[in-house]
């Protein structure tokens, strides 16, 4: 921009008469518009190797320090140019150790103003021969150029603090640098680095002068070749870390530890790029390490043997689990599907390092799998993509007809690899087609108890039953499930069906038997079986590939079973009692008669009891065990009670001493007290009478017996004798019959 003087009017507003301008040419004034802040390059020092950084520079105590810096300018520099600088143990006015703002010192050296381009400023010796071992210089730069802008507004000159330095000089003795042999780790997953996964290299260097004082420590991870491939590089002074284009190494970041005052860990984290060079069974690399001072290599370890390392950049798609997608849904046998036919499936999986086996994190574009199966000589693919997570799913189809064989692996590989990474084929997954069912069998002859002909009625709670499924390819590993229900009147009864699982016994070529107890009481509660009633029993269980079984004993023709009504039913039938009416402490003969009108023997405890006035129970006699065959009746027992008061007791004959339900009462006893013998105001009158009617009764016999004789004088004698002798004999036989028939009452 360009400016000048012009006279354009003299006077008032209306202008003058008679003036002259007499100026001439004006004068043409230049104006520049400078935006650019200057910039300063990094401060340097004088070295037997010439100028070099003076960042994180050993410098001799004894010797001044001398300081160098170069300015750029492209508008016009600035008059002067400041070093402020501040010395740890010197200027450190509060003992802090933090450099603050106002303890810094300064000098000001002149620059050629106006001016554009370069210009080198050296500035004067600084003592620091009165600083400790290592205690370190900071400085930075201050200035403007002829606009007013800073060098801090260009990004450059740094500022007060140790932070903010723009160089850090280490006053000291320069110390040798060596490298801890034993420091070296390398985070190779058995032996193997993984292309596009960051790894860490750690390494520990003993600088007694500070990490800081170094100006180059670089790693290759295949050794010290002749080219760039594999080595990455950092400034432990400024921090930076860098690779050459072609060491197809992108280093990622760098985090040191102080171990010691001496002893450093260095962390230094890298990614191999999949374009990293390597043949397959190509010998491990060992890595090398070299350390450098200015321009001099104070430290090297070459071919570390330890931390050799095999690149793994060969993907491989790994199955997890198989899903039937077509009913019946089959389950799993591993990642072994049983198919039928026709049936969709499916195959889940994840992607993984095929040397080192670690699942791949980092996803790369485009990533891909497919997975393959030889159907006869049909050659079966599926393609999908890789989801984020490393997951994919992938499904397919089987074709109608049936292969020609059975069994069928499933290859898996993955597509799209990037760089010169492989992939490794993956055939753990198998497909097995079976399209035959199986047959159940009752085998009579080799389990002729456990084969389901018939069931007793009261032995269901626990039946061995013996199963045998013939099938080319077999069952599933598991019980085989069974179902079963009631029949009446060959209907099924709703509420009596159950289910129940046999373990397998053998697993034999062409066919597994299974073998278990079963409960086959009815699961209707109430429902009492009868004479006539039967069980229908089949096999719910399909075979691997979800065929129904087939066969008698088959969920389409059941198997039926007989049952037999077998019970066991004791019965009481009858009692006698003598006599019924005894007298208190008179012993009583109380006989049983028991029956058992079912088709099972058993046995019962059988026992008399009384119960008393306070509701407890007592009994005289021993429990006796009574055996009651299957169809049997009257069968004796006896028992013997003495009553203790009068009145009618309350008897039972109580079975396995189930007190809570007496189900057989001993009813028709009256005990009785005993007869007084004499003694009493009435006796003599009571026994006057009873003699009297006793000698009435004689006088009358007689009477009749004088007046018979007299009538009947013409029979003979002999006669006589015999009438009165079979007279005395019906009366005898009459006797002993009423005497019969009292016992029996």
């Amino acid at each position: 921009m360009t400016t000048s003087p012009d006279l354009f009017r003299v006077g008032p507003l209306a202008g003058a008469i008679g003036a002259d301008d007499v100026s001439g040419v004006a004068t043409v004034v230049t104006i520049r518009q400078d935006s650019n802040p200057p910039s300063v390059g990094q401060i340097e020092v004088n070295t037997a190797t010439g100028l070099t950084s003076a960042n994180g520079k050993v410098w001799d105590p004894t010797l001044p320090l001398s300081l160098f810096v170069t300015v750029e300018e492209a508008e016009a520099r600035g008059e002067t140019l400041t070093l402020r600088y501040w010395r740890a143990d010197v200027d450190d006015m509060d003992s802090d150790g933090i450099a603050d703002e106002e303890e810094y010192l300064s000098q000001v050296q002149p620059l050629t103003s106006g001016m554009t381009g370069e210009q080198q400023v050296n500035f004067a010796g600084i003592d620091v021969s009165a600083q400790s071992f290592n205690s370190p210089v900071h400085v930075y730069i201050e200035g403007t150029d002829w606009a007013g802008l800073t060098y801090q507004e260009g990004g450059s000159g740094g500022g007060p603090g140790a932070e903010n330095a723009w160089a850090t000089v280490i006053i000291a003795t320069d110390e040798p640098t060596t490298i801890v042999s034993a420091g070296f780790s390398l985070d190779h997953e058995m032996g193997y680095l993984l292309a596009g996964v960051p790894h860490t290299f750690k390494m520990q260097i003993n600088e007694p002068n500070g990490l800081q004082t170094l100006d180059n420590v670089s790693i290759m991870l295949c050794g010290d070749g002749t080219d760039n491939v594999g080595k990455f590089s950092y400034n432990p002074a400024n921090g930076d870390i860098w690779t050459a284009d072609d060491s197809l190494i992108s280093p990622l970041s760098v985090q040191t530890q102080q171990l010691t005052s001496d002893v450093i860990e260095l962390s230094m984290m890298f990614e191999i790029s999949w374009e990293f060079p390597w043949e397959e069974g190509q010998y491990g690399c060992k890595p090398s390490v070299s350390v450098i001072d200015d321009i001099t290599e104070v430290a090297y370890q070459n071919n570390i043997g330890e931390l050799t390392w095999v690149l793994d950049n060969r993907l491989i798609a790994i199955p997890a689990s198989m899903d039937d997608l077509t009913p019946p849904i089959v389950t799993t046998d591993n990642i072994h599907l049983y198919l039928r036919q026709g049936d969709e499936f499916q195959m889940n999986g994840e992607i993984y390092y095929a040397g080192s086996g670690v699942l791949l994190s980092e996803i790369p574009d485009d990533l891909q799998v497919e997975m393959q199966i030889i159907y006869g000589t049909q050659e079966i693919d599926s393609v999908v993509g890789v989801a984020e997570d490393g997951t994919w799913t992938a499904s397919m189809t089987l074709p109608m007809r049936v292969p020609l064989h059975a069994n069928m692996g499933l290859t898996t590989f993955v597509l799209n690899v990037p760089g010169v990474g492989s992939s490794s084929e993956n055939a753990d997954a198998q497909v097995t087609v079976d399209s035959k069912s199986p047959t159940v069998l009752f085998d009579q002859v080799n389990y002729p108890d456990s084969s389901l002909t018939v069931l007793e009625s009261d032995l269901l709670e626990e039946v061995l039953v013996s199963v045998t499924i013939v099938d080319e390819i077999g069952l599933p590993n598991e019980d085989l499930q069974v179902a079963w229900i009631y029949l009446r009147n060959n209907l099924p009864v709703a509420g009596t069906e159950d289910t129940g699982g046999l373990a397998m016994l053998f697993d034999e070529e062409g066919r597994d038997i299974f073998q278990g107890d079963l409960d086959f009481s009815p699961a209707l509660e109430g429902f009492e079986i009868e004479n006539g009633d039967r069980i229908l029993f089949w096999v719910t269980s399909t075979d691997r590939a979800g065929n129904m079984i087939q066969g008698l004993g088959s969920e389409s023709a059941p198997r039926p079973v007989a049952l037999r009504i077998m019970v066991f039913n004791p019965s009481l039938d009858s009692i006698v009692i003598n006599p019924k009416d005894p007298f208190i402490d008179e012993t009583v003969i109380i006989e049983t008669f028991w029956s058992n009108d079912g088709k099972r023997d058993g046995t019962i405890e059988i026992n008399l009891y009384e119960l008393k006035d306070d509701n407890s129970w007592r009994t005289e006699t021993a429990t006796i065990e009574l055996q009651l065959l299957a169809e049997t009746s009257s069968v004796y027992a006896v028992f013997e009670w003495t009553p203790g008061k009068e009145g009618q007791p309350v008897l039972y004959v109580i079975i396995d001493g189930d007190l809570d339900n007496p189900a057989y009462p001993v009813n028709g006893i009256l005990v009785k007290e005993p007869e007084e013998v004499g003694g009493g105001p009435d006796a003599g009158v009571t026994y006057g009478l009873m003699g009297a009617v006793v000698l009435m009764a004689l006088a009358l016999v007689g009477f009749f017996v004088m007046r018979s004789r007299g009538e009947d004088d013409y029979y003979y004698e002999d006669e006589d004798d015999s009438y009165f002798e079979e007279e005395t004999w019906e009366y005898g036989e009459e006797a002993a019959s009423d005497e019969e028939s009292d016992e029996e009452d």
